[in-house]
């Protein structure tokens, strides 16, 4: 038994899958055609990618200056402030939002 044949009939249920949400979103008229699903589908998936990109920099950007900072004592303790979960979803929510102007340039 070929090893990958598993793997094929895997691709081919997801195939199946897309297939039918596809020609639902035909179906149900909010695309006229096929590929219009596909276009969007791609555009969703880069806008999200942007996003991340965008987080990920902005995490970078928070760690250099962070180090800047300590090297200095030019810092603040969050820990009296805030929970540092709060700070860091703060911080990803401006990024996204950075990375969601950046695209409207």
């Amino acid at each position: 038994m070929n090893a990958s044949a598993p793997e094929r009939r895997s691709g081919s249920r997801r195939h199946c899958r897309h297939r039918r949400f596809i020609d639902a979103q035909v179906e149900t008229g909010r695309h006229a055609i096929s590929s219009e699903v596909v276009r969007e589908a791609l555009r969703r998936n880069e806008r999200g990618i942007e996003a991340e990109q965008a987080a990920i920099d902005a995490l970078f950007a928070m760690a250099e200056k962070s180090e800047a900072g300590e090297a200095t004592g030019d810092y603040i303790d969050i820990r009296d402030q805030a929970h540092p979960d709060d700070v860091m979803q703060q911080t990803l929510n401006d990024a996204v939002k950075r990375g969601r102007a950046s695209q409207h340039r």
